[in-house]
């Protein structure tokens, strides 16, 4: 919401606790529009993941950040990649945007997989709101880019 805002030529303020948030509200006509209750954040970031043919193919929706890596079944992915499968395909199409965390969370996937010989892609990830910078970074790490599947 805030990346959309900010497309927008507004000035946005997010606090990461409930105790900032009271005490930047009560500040009295500082703010034009204060937003308290979203469902954003409570709807993505679930990973699933199914089987198909000789690949893995995971699905990842919403903003990527921090919480990916607690949100993916690690031991899933790496019996996965002890019985054999080499191509894990991540179904980004519902992708609004990623962070540093994230970034650093496919690399360091990446970089795993690689000790497997096996291939990382992304389908259908737009880097509209997303530093371009970000994909040389996952390109560099070995993943690969598909507009689609």
């Amino acid at each position: 919401m805030a990346i959309e805002l900010h497309d927008g030529r507004y000035n946005t303020n997010i606090e990461q606790t409930e105790e900032e948030f009271k005490e930047k509200k009560s500040v009295d006509n500082a703010y034009d529009i204060i937003i308290e209750n979203t469902y954003l954040g409570q709807m993505g970031q679930n990973v699933s993941a199914r089987v198909t043919g000789n690949a893995i193919i995971y699905t990842v929706s919403s903003f990527l950040d921090a919480e990916i890596g607690n949100n993916f079944n690690i031991a899933y992915h790496n019996n996965s990649l002890n019985v054999g499968f080499r191509l894990f395909v991540f179904d980004a199409y519902k992708v609004v945007s990623m962070n540093i965390h994230a970034l650093n969370f496919f690399s360091k996937l990446s970089s795993s997989a690689a000790e497997y010989n096996a291939t990382i892609c992304f389908v259908g990830l737009t880097f509209e709101k997303t530093p371009e910078a970000f994909k040389d970074t996952l390109e560099d790490s070995g993943i690969m880019f598909f507009d689609q599947m």
